[in-house]
């Protein structure tokens, strides 16, 4: 995944119905450049179901003794073919994920722009531009087809 995304208005109805959490207030404001080491909202799965919290996008390693400011490794970019393997990650992996609600990566910047820019969904701006139709979009936004592999050629 690359360093960088764009999350919208994650305190709206639908994301947090369609995962099955309450809203919070407390989530950092939308934006199309979320940067490492910002502030992101999360999703995690614990004892009493979901819940959502705020965290530093990046893994600090439970192993790092010293301050934060002091940590230099850029640890928000993980293979998942490596991550169980990596030093680095192999803990984290095994402990638990979480999931980062967020509408476009670096590489999908100008719908996340513009999405964020006029307020309207990522849908929305996809079904304007005509490339598209409902169901071929519906289809591209699902659960399904944004948790599955897919081959790159």
């Amino acid at each position: 995944m690359c360093g960088r995304f764009a999350v919208g208005d994650t305190r709206g109805e639908d994301w947090a119905d369609w995962l099955g959490v309450d809203r919070d207030s407390s989530w950092p404001m939308p934006s199309w450049n979320v940067a490492p080491t910002r502030t992101v909202g999360i999703v995690g799965q614990g004892r009493r179901g979901r819940s959502v919290a705020l965290a530093r996008w990046g893994l600090v390693p439970h192993w790092w003794q010293k301050p934060l400011a002091e940590f230099r490794a850029t640890t928000f970019n993980a293979r998942s073919e490596e991550a169980t393997e990596k030093p680095m990650f192999r803990d984290a992996w095994k402990r638990g994920r979480c999931l980062v609600p967020v509408i476009g990566y670096e590489r999908a910047g100008e719908i996340a722009v513009e999405a964020l820019a006029s307020g309207r969904s990522v849908r929305a701006v996809l079904l304007e531009a005509g490339d598209l139709g409902p169901e071929e979009v519906d289809q591209l936004l699902s659960p399904e087809a944004m948790t599955k592999p897919r081959e790159f050629g």
